[in-house]
């Protein structure tokens, strides 16, 4: 009975619109965008992750988290922050490959990589804690996606920096690239999901 209860739940979450606050509909529109740029994703190599002295050495950092705690952890974000799980997903896909311990050349931490800025921001104060790690990025994505209104821009500035996209800088390469990474992502999650 319980687990009737558990799978409506999460059928009702995945195909209520309403619940993702109505703006889940710009997601099945990225097609012609994702096209777009398919050369780029094609040419695209995943910079590797380069530890840093002040990071490395954490103890949290050497816990390795299962898909299934991952999973789970999705599932209590996107209920919590009326993100869509498959979104958050995805941009744990392109931002750490499901590896909590993920540390980049500019500092960015944990299964969402999150800045160190953002970490201040949120008030997590252990970023390789998956957990407040994952809820801290996803209420990050949720105030960007209220923000901006356009899936692609609240993606844009997560990885650009919601100041370089509110001055109407250029996307640069990266970004274009990791906004189509994550799209695309979202699209095979929903289809095979």
């Amino acid at each position: 009975m319980k687990n009737n209860f558990f799978y409506t739940l999460i059928a009702f979450c995945l195909l209520s619109g309403t619940v993702h606050g109505g703006w889940l509909d710009q997601f099945l529109e990225t097609k012609k965008y994702a096209d777009e740029t398919d050369s780029y994703v094609k040419k695209f190599k995943r910079p590797h992750m380069q530890n840093h002295q002040s990071a490395i050495n954490h103890p949290e950092r050497r816990r390795s988290v299962s898909k299934k705690e991952i999973n789970r952890i999705i599932f209590l974000a996107s209920r919590k922050y009326n993100v869509h799980p498959d979104f958050i997903r995805s941009i744990i896909s392109v931002e750490s490959n499901f590896q909590n311990h993920a540390l980049s050349e500019k500092g960015a931490q944990g299964l969402m990589q999150l800045m160190p800025q953002t970490c201040e921001t949120f008030h997590v104060n252990n970023p390789w804690d998956p957990i407040k790690n994952s809820m801290a990025g996803t209420q990050y994505i949720k105030a960007l996606l209220v923000e901006f209104k356009d899936v692609k821009t609240a993606l844009a500035a997560y990885n650009f920096g919601p100041s370089s996209i509110r001055n109407n800088k250029r996307w640069p390469k990266e970004t274009r690239v990791y906004v189509a990474r994550v799209l695309n992502k979202f699209r095979k999650y929903r289809t095979t999901g």
